[in-house]
């Protein structure tokens, strides 16, 4: 039996309307992207925390380099150092949901 394909706006009963494009879209959606990019930088940096091997630590842990104080710093308490990335990426994807929304609710118009 052949049907006729419906486009899903039509079987809902409405027509999508799309708003102009605007400068506030552009600076938003370059606002999402850096988002965006910023959610993947600290999700990379809790693997690459707590993926270090006992021998990467113990480098770290007699190292002279001027950044090992801060990283010897961060893993000596790991518990607080889990939750504030765990926290910050969280703030990070609920702002990406917020404007998200905030740039389709001003793009699309789904009123009908």
């Amino acid at each position: 039996m052949e049907t006729d394909s419906i486009p899903l706006w039509a079987s809902i009963g409405g027509e999508i309307h799309f708003y102009p494009i605007t400068a506030d879209l552009f600076v938003g959606l370059a606002v999402l992207v850096l988002l965006l990019i910023s959610s993947a930088l600290v999700s990379g940096s809790e693997v690459a925390f707590f993926s270090l091997s006992p021998s990467d630590k113990e480098e770290i842990k007699i190292g002279k380099h001027k950044n090992h104080h801060i990283l010897r710093d961060l893993l000596s308490v790991p518990e607080n150092l889990l939750a504030t990335i765990l926290v910050s990426n969280n703030f990070i994807n609920i702002g990406i949901v917020i404007l998200s929304t905030y740039l389709v609710h001003n793009t699309v118009d789904f009123s009908n």
